[in-house]
């Protein structure tokens, strides 16, 4: 194997790895942080939905629970999509070592349920954080998002190739 395709294959995991920690280090922060940063988000989201008139949050004498009642579900969110790029970046590492398509899937999620597994495992010994199997499922549901999006474009794919190779014998 040449220098270059070895540095390679081991450059292309960066992303993965880069993701994982970042996913470690969000899970670090105390409950205090944690929370106070989903509220700026709930707070932004609020204040654009009310510059396009989608809610009146600006001039609203509830807007703490207006936040309150959103910062849970920002939350999840943020949790399946930090798990959906991990797993989109597994997937492209996996593929680029080699791995045929569908078992780069299949190990792609599995890692993913793995490591949503650890940091529910590292959230137990984080003041004001609990680890929770729910939590392991909503991470593996955004794992499984990006899998099923990548198994739809793939298959529109090899439809339009099948179509392709037949309208030639014709």
């Amino acid at each position: 194997m040449n220098i270059l395709k070895f540095i390679g294959r081991g450059l292309i995991w960066l992303p993965a790895v880069f993701v994982a920690i970042a996913i470690f280090s969000f899970s670090a922060q105390d409950g205090d942080e944690s929370q106070s940063l989903s509220d700026k988000a709930a707070d932004c989201i609020l204040t654009s939905c009310d510059k396009i008139g989608f809610v009146d949050y600006i001039n609203s004498d509830n807007q703490e629970e207006m936040i309150e009642n959103i910062s849970t579900p920002i939350r999840k969110m943020a949790h399946m999509t930090e798990f959906g790029v991990l797993t989109m970046c597994i997937f492209i590492a996996f593929m680029y070592d080699g791995l045929y398509f569908k078992l780069s899937r299949i190990c792609s999620l599995l890692m993913c349920v793995l490591w949503a597994s650890l940091d529910e495992i590292h959230q137990l010994y984080v003041p004001g954080r609990a680890g929770r199997f729910l939590d392991v499922c909503i991470d593996t549901g955004g794992a499984l998002v990006f899998i099923w999006i990548v198994s739809f474009i793939h298959h529109h794919l090899e439809v339009k190739k099948e179509k392709a190779i037949y309208s030639e014998l014709n």
